[in-house]
């Protein structure tokens, strides 16, 4: 049934584990179209700024802005822990999940470590916009 599919789930689960390569990655158990608006609307908040992105790649190139604890604080959200500086993120279509892995602007994935550090806060990010997402979606139909 299409209209199922094109719903949002209202909780997504973003979880944190290898893809099919062996990168530590985010997994979200929503469509890959939804997952790269969200990301998309998300990056430019947390001061991840887009230069350029490519929907058929999946891909995002960001130059990313350190901020203070004071910045996630007021977000609601814990602090991303990553050194400013030019990212890849790439999202991916997994066995019916989206796939987020990192990597720096040489296109070498971040250590697993980085993405750990990562997690806790960039998975609070993505649940806050995808419940934004979803409350425009119902709005919108």
């Amino acid at each position: 049934d299409m209209d199922e599919l094109r719903q949002v789930p209202s909780e997504v689960q973003v979880t944190l584990d290898k893809d099919s390569n062996g990168q530590q990655s985010l997994i979200v158990n929503a469509q890959f179209e939804h997952t790269f608006n969200v990301l998309k609307a998300m990056l430019p908040k947390y001061h991840w700024n887009i230069k350029e992105y490519s929907v058929s790649h999946g891909t995002f190139k960001v130059e990313v802005e350190e901020e203070n604890a004071e910045f996630y604080r007021e977000r609601g959200v814990d602090n991303f822990s990553l050194q400013e500086g030019e990212y890849i993120v790439r999202v991916g279509w997994e066995q019916g999940k989206s796939v987020i892995t990192f990597c720096d602007n040489k296109d070498i994935p971040l250590e697993s470590n980085v993405v750990n550090r990562l997690y806790s806060g960039f998975s609070q990010a993505l649940n806050k916009e995808f419940a934004l997402y979803e409350q425009q979606s119902k709005k919108s139909n």
